[in-house]
């Protein structure tokens, strides 16, 4: 019977030059995900934009107010859904 170190495997030792180049190969792999992440948030923000036309009205932290009605002088107004267990005092 045998006993043996098992030996972990380690990168090849290159020169500076190679090491560059694969490096720089390595970031262009990894830029990949970051470039697509960037073209579809410009595709959602062509997406057409949706007019309300019924009467509702949004509880805010000053004053109820009607979605359908500038906000201060704005003409758009963004929403943000954010949820949270019933269980919780306030979202993490």
């Amino acid at each position: 019977m045998k006993t043996g170190k098992k030996t972990i495997p380690q990168p090849k030792t290159d020169p500076r030059d190679e090491l560059i180049v694969e490096g720089r190969n390595l970031l262009d792999h990894e830029k990949e995900p970051t470039g697509h992440g960037t073209r579809v948030n410009a595709r959602r923000r062509w997406l057409p934009k949706v007019k309300i036309y019924k009467d509702k009205v949004l509880d805010g932290s000053e004053r109820k107010r009607s979605p359908g009605k500038p906000f201060d002088g704005r003409s758009q107004l963004i929403v943000y859904h954010f949820m949270f267990d019933r269980e919780w005092e306030m979202g993490y």
